[in-house]
């Protein structure tokens, strides 16, 4: 087909996407035939929508991702699913010695995790990447304390299937850490705070995390000291308000360990759950969006028992127009191609969850004050 939007499938397999359709404003949907992958077609309406169907192949499982776009974000560029997978394929060994009593270690080598303990000292880690790559290890008892110890090794390069030598915390190559004063601001009564703390390495922007904690609306942070630091690593802390059924996070990053202060974004609007019947299920979420929310706002929910038949209502900002969220299950049963056993069950009950996004989406988190923060709600209909 031709047209000024393009979907392009053709790095996720076949079969992946196995049913498109669009809509052209308030119009009806519409079958779209992919070619090779592709899906094209054209919008002229202010608002649009795309809605495909995927299989992962060799499976029966089926996942519904339907997005809400203005004319002008869907025809921008080719919208392109499935990039090239970036991790690793190494497998590397190791041990961890000068632990004792409950004493573990967390570490990470390329973002490629592991977890020795005096208990079991041995390692391996799988998916690390090619190239000079760092590890990084943080050492505790329980919780973190300034008697812990970070042990940092850079620019290795190791053949997969080999053996690092002992990662030695009773040695000068761990420091002890270095720690600064946390305070949350934004809470409401009922929030249980927590953080957890993150360590990105590199230019590569390697994500690992040292430890998660909880906390109080002022807490400490643990960190690595300024000699162990090179100009492109950071810190990252991700704090957590978890209320019932809804929870706000915010993440931010920093280089040097020291006193920090954060707001939490501010809740969304209560939601309302209808149904709107039919021959498959269709839920409706209508909620409160602060502004400060300004990337996609997304409604999942996926039916409680049976082969797993999952839904995606994805909507950007823009589309929205308004702070009053509404997204909604549209009715396909009578466009061509369409199967309601791609839906959940009517009678099913599903679990919902709905979550909202703001700060430096898209950005590298290799950044001074590089954040995000996200709200969210879930429940059952």
């Amino acid at each position: 087909g031709t047209g000024n939007v393009v979907f392009d499938f053709t790095n996720c397999g076949t079969p992946y996407a196995i049913w498109g359709a669009y809509r052209d404003g308030n119009g009806p949907w519409t079958q779209v035939i992919p070619s090779a992958g592709v899906f094209r077609f054209s919008i002229t309406s202010g608002l649009a929508a795309f809605a495909h169907v995927i299989r992962p192949f060799g499976t029966t499982a089926t996942t519904i991702n339907v997005r809400f776009m203005t004319r002008a974000e869907m025809s921008a560029a080719p919208i392109v699913d499935c990039p090239p997978f970036s991790g690793g394929t190494k497998i590397v060994n190791g041990s961890a010695v000068g632990l004792t009593g409950s004493q573990a270690v967390v570490l990470n080598l390329g973002g490629a995790f592991g977890s020795p303990s005096a208990l079991f000292p041995t390692f391996t880690i799988a998916g690390v990447p090619g190239g000079d790559r760092d590890l990084v290890a943080y050492r505790f008892a329980v919780q973190p304390s300034l008697a812990d110890r970070v042990l940092i090794r850079r620019d290795l390069n190791v053949v997969s299937g080999s053996t690092l030598s002992p990662l030695d915390f009773a040695s000068a190559e761990a420091m002890a850490p270095v720690s600064g004063a946390l305070t949350i601001g934004g809470a409401v009564a009922g929030d249980a705070l927590s953080h957890e703390m993150y360590y990105l390495a590199r230019s590569s922007c390697d994500r690992g995390q040292m430890y998660p904690a909880p906390t109080a609306p002022a807490t400490t942070l643990f960190g690595v000291a300024p000699a162990q630091q090179r100009a492109d690593d950071y810190h990252q802390v991700k704090v957590i308000a978890a209320n019932g059924p809804v929870s706000r996070t915010l993440t931010q990053s920093f280089h040097a360990m020291g006193n920090r202060a954060v707001t939490l974004g501010g809740p969304i609007g209560t939601p309302t759950i209808t149904s709107l019947g039919g021959t498959y299920k269709r839920l409706q979420a209508a909620f409160g969006l602060p502004l400060e929310y300004t990337a996609p706002a997304m409604l999942r929910y996926l039916q409680t028992t049976g082969v797993p038949r999952i839904v995606e209502l994805i909507a950007t900002r823009a589309w929205f127009g308004t702070t009053a969220a509404v997204l909604a299950m549209p009715d396909f049963a009578a466009v061509p191609g369409w199967s309601d056993t791609w839906g959940p069950g009517a009678g099913l009950a599903a679990r919902w969850n709905i979550v909202a996004t703001g700060g430096d989406v898209g950005r590298s988190s290799c950044g001074e004050g590089v954040q995000v923060i996200e709200a969210f709600a879930s429940g059952t209909n």
